[in-house]
């Protein structure tokens, strides 16, 4: 059996979903519906970080970050694709 490829939407408020009519509507439950059972999307967005490492709230210092990086970490264990955006 395949393990389903991991895709981790990592970034600010438009990867958490602010201003979308409704959480169905975020880019990464879209991405969810266009790429099906087969692959595992999580939203991961920290509305208000930066991408940047220095800057008034560096999306690495958030546990949005630590949680992305736990979620592909496990798909590299089983073998699986691991896709972050």
């Amino acid at each position: 059996m395949r393990t389903p490829t991991h895709v981790a939407c990592v970034g600010d408020s438009i990867t958490a979903g602010y201003l979308a009519s409704s959480s169905s509507k975020s880019y990464p439950s879209v991405l969810q519906t266009m790429f099906g059972g087969g692959v595992q999307v999580r939203n991961f967005g920290h509305s208000g970080a930066t991408l940047l490492s220095v800057g008034d709230l560096p999306y690495i210092n958030q546990s949005e970050y630590t949680a992305a990086t736990n979620f592909v970490a496990g798909a590299g264990a089983n073998g699986s694709t691991v896709d972050v955006i």
